[in-house]
């Protein structure tokens, strides 16, 4: 069971976890509450496989999957780091990263990693941050590749 969410209604990560397919839940946040109440969710759930996809706001030509994340949000906190799952191997378009920034996608991603450093959520996480200059339908035709060797 894989289940996948992206930030605010109509960017491309939202519009990329809502365009794939065989994931069994879908959503979309929008700030901490919204990130909390997911996570409740995901230890509900319990699904094997969590992906999270976020902005990158710079240019790059690769798809960033990150590699790590901390609790520092909003330049505050910053001495916890979590590894992240590797599940997707690096291609010609997606990459590792350890450049989730500060924000929202850092801390749905450390939320989530508290999680499952306690045990209360046995999934494996792993984000993917999307260079803005990409076209939905590139990102979904290469996520939707690698999610396939999940199922």
């Amino acid at each position: 069971m894989i289940w996948a969410f992206g930030f605010q209604k109509y960017n491309i990560s939202t519009k990329t976890t809502y365009s794939l397919e065989n994931i069994s839940n879908k959503a979309h946040l929008w700030g901490i509450d919204s990130i909390e109440k997911y996570v409740k969710r995901l230890i509900l759930g319990q699904p094997e496989y969590i992906v999270g996809f976020g902005i990158y706001s710079r240019d790059s030509k690769f798809l960033r999957m990150e590699t790590e994340c901390s609790n520092k949000f909003r330049n505050n906190g910053g001495d916890i780091v979590y590894p992240l799952s590797m599940i997707f191997e690096e291609d010609g378009i997606l990459k590792y990263s350890k450049s989730i920034g500060n924000g929202y996608c850092n801390y749905a991603s450390y939320r989530i990693m508290q999680e499952i450093v306690s045990g209360r959520l046995k999934s494996k996480f792993a984000f993917v941050h999307i260079p803005k200059k990409f076209k939905v339908k590139e990102v979904v035709a290469c996520m939707q590749n690698k999610l396939n060797t999940l199922i």
